[in-house]
């Protein structure tokens, strides 16, 4: 966290949060009664580990996007949820156990 920039906030947070809440503006113009939006969230928001807090703030953006959809959408009966999958052999992914090894429990 000491070595994030500004930078590196504003390339996560526009691609998981901004992206998500504007897609999810444009969904909620679009989607028909009875519709479902799904959102892509992360296991990652369930508990931090080292190095990943641009990440899952991002992510943890996306879930409360999410729950305020739902309730601004219900009176529409438009389901909207948030799917957290497990993790992924990503390059993220390697470089946070790379870092979790190196500096142990």
């Amino acid at each position: 966290m000491v070595a994030v920039t500004e930078e590196d906030f504003a390339a996560i947070f526009d691609v998981n949060a901004r992206g998500t809440f504007f897609a999810l503006q444009e969904a909620a113009r679009r989607i028909r009664e009875g519709g479902r939006i799904i959102n892509i969230s992360s296991g990652g928001t369930w508990g931090g580990m080292p190095s990943t807090s641009l990440y899952c703030g991002s992510k943890a953006a996306v879930e409360q996007f999410t729950k305020a959809l739902a309730k601004e959408m219900g009176s529409k009966n438009v389901t909207v949820n948030a799917v957290s999958p497990g993790f992924n052999d990503t390059e993220m992914f390697e470089r946070l156990l790379r870092s979790t090894r190196s500096t142990g429990p």
